[in-house]
């Protein structure tokens, strides 16, 4: 009897990047029936990738009311829950269900345990920060690792098995090279990247983003990309209001919320990066070395012993000062030092081998799930 597989896709659609080719992957066995379960927000995103979803089983689950109400109210209103248990049963009947969230360990408690399906971590980005070592991980009974150094860590914390993980590679990046790619400012001399995180406690947009993009709206000289975490602004919807006056620069592009936020487009089409802890810096590094800007968090909220990964790849400032002085320093600091360290940063975060990364994934699991027997 095949294995039966469940996608599982009821969060932000960018989470869909991080697994959709190991779905299609895995359905090319003749052992294993995959199913994608997904919200119809998320169908809608799924319908964007018509060469990969074409033949795949995708069935659309909501929560018990009707509508699409938007993600915040609608985890608010504890959705996960809500669909867990009204769709106990089905999810019952699949042999492994691929996850992207720690929260989904949850069908730990809400699904019977002699039905129980595996549970397989896929992730939603490069782990980089304390909090993705977190160890709710161990919740789950397979994860997929991007590299060595997440393994390492992740072996230190005692998270790990020699049964309980593999190591893939980044499925996402595998996904978003074959993706066109085309930036705002095409011959522009340099287009900067100003990707701030969306917590207050670590986010540099709240202490310096307005002083950023006064900078490069009265200048012609350099081109800004402003695009930051899809959650700044929709936890903070005060900050649209002021985002308004910065529309008509010619020197600034805003966006907030197209899949090009997620899909590597500006990752690719930047010079240079500024930011602050956020993962995506490290997709940036990924597609080609680049001078890479870090503003520390100063909130007195921040922990004080916060590492970063993205950190060891440009400067880490704990002010803004005069912001052409600071595009000027990344590009000097990173021919004569970062350079080389982001290349040996990427090699360490970034598991690359002859085989793509979503079919060392899906023979992992595959095997994995045979084993079971």
């Amino acid at each position: 009897m095949n294995k039966k597989v469940c996608f599982l896709y009821i969060d932000e659609p960018y989470n869909i990047f991080h697994s959709l080719l190991l779905a299609a992957q895995l359905d090319k066995s003749e052992k294993v029936d995959v199913e994608i379960l997904a919200t119809p927000r998320n169908i809608e995103f799924l319908e964007s990738f018509p060469d990969i979803v074409t033949g795949l089983k995708i069935t659309c689950i909501r929560p018990h009311w009707y509508i699409t109400l938007p993600h915040l109210i609608e985890i608010k209103l504890q959705f996960r829950s809500s669909l867990f248990i009204k769709y106990r049963k089905y999810l019952c009947g699949f042999d492994a269900i691929v996850c992207s969230l720690y929260n989904d360990a949850e069908l730990k408690k809400r699904l019977e345990a002699q039905y129980r399906p595996k549970l397989i971590f896929a992730g939603h980005g490069v782990a980089n920060r304390s909090y993705s070592y977190n160890d709710a991980i161990t919740a789950f009974d397979l994860i997929l690792l991007a590299g060595n150094r997440e393994k390492i860590e992740r072996t230190q914390r005692r998270q790990l098995t020699p049964q309980n993980h593999l190591l893939t590679g980044y499925i996402k990046h595998e996904l978003c090279e074959t993706l066109d790619s085309e930036g705002p400012f095409p011959d522009a001399e340099l287009v900067v990247l100003y990707n701030p995180h969306w917590l207050k406690e670590y986010s540099s947009f709240y202490q310096y983003g307005f002083d950023i993009l006064d900078f490069f709206a009265n200048q012609d000289r350099y081109k800004l990309i402003f695009a930051p975490h899809q959650l700044l602004t929709v936890r903070n919807k005060g900050i649209l209001r002021r985002l308004r006056q910065y529309t008509s620069a010619e020197s600034i592009y805003i966006d907030l919320d197209s899949p090009k936020l997620s899909d590597m487009t500006y990752t690719k089409v930047a010079d240079l990066y500024l930011g602050d802890i956020s993962s995506q810096a490290l997709e940036f590094m990924l597609q080609r070395p680049r001078p890479c800007v870090f503003f520390k968090p100063t909130s007195n909220n921040a922990p004080k012993d916060e590492e970063f990964h993205t950190w060891e790849g440009g400067e880490v400032l704990d002010h803004l000062g005069n912001v052409e002085q600071v595009i000027m320093e990344a590009i000097h600091n990173f021919k004569t030092t970062y350079h080389s360290k982001q290349v040996a940063l990427v090699k360490d975060l970034f598991h690359v081998e002859s085989r793509s990364s979503s079919r060392v994934a899906a023979e992992g699991i595959l095997n994995y799930l045979l084993n079971q027997d």
